[in-house]
């Protein structure tokens, strides 16, 4: 019998069934993760980023626990932490005054890629412990997608 806490960090670890997709469950969790992250969008900046931060928080802990209950050290089917970490691979582009669809869809792809590819360090931090190993990863490649567009953004 699991216990409430372990069937809440599964439905929340798993993006709420979206972890559970096939194929790419990942891709599936980032879908989730720009919906949460539109939602956020319409959120005064100070409370969008303490639910960021707080929802950063979460998904350590739900990923740490949900990889002790799935026997498996960093499962496909936890998405939390794409979820997670999309707001910092996207809000560059939220800055920008009503970007076109297709430069969200650019965020989307760059942000699958460097997550799937995890350049140094992201895939070094694979090996913190628990759920923060399983999170820092997504963060780090994050990181790389919104310099990158808020270079860009400089830019243009």
């Amino acid at each position: 019998m699991t216990s409430l806490a372990d069937r809440i960090a599964l439905v929340v670890g798993t993006g709420f069934g979206s972890g559970w997709l096939r194929p790419a469950p990942g891709t599936w969790g980032s879908l989730v993760g720009f919906a949460y992250f539109f939602g956020l969008l319409k959120l005064p900046l100070p409370v969008a980023v303490a639910v960021a931060l707080g929802v950063i928080a979460l998904s350590v802990w739900c990923s740490g626990r949900c990889a002790r209950i799935l026997g498996k050290e960093d499962p496909g089917e936890v998405v939390i932490d794409e979820i997670a970490a999309v707001p910092i691979a996207a809000w560059p582009i939220a800055l920008l005054d009503a970007p076109a669809w297709w430069v969200w869809a650019a965020v989307f792809a760059a942000w699958r890629a460097a997550d799937i590819i995890k350049p140094p360090p992201a895939r070094q931090l694979e090996a913190l412990p628990g759920g923060w190993g399983i999170v820092a990863d997504d963060l780090m490649s994050a990181a790389y997608v919104g310099a990158a567009f808020w270079l860009l953004t400089r830019l243009a």
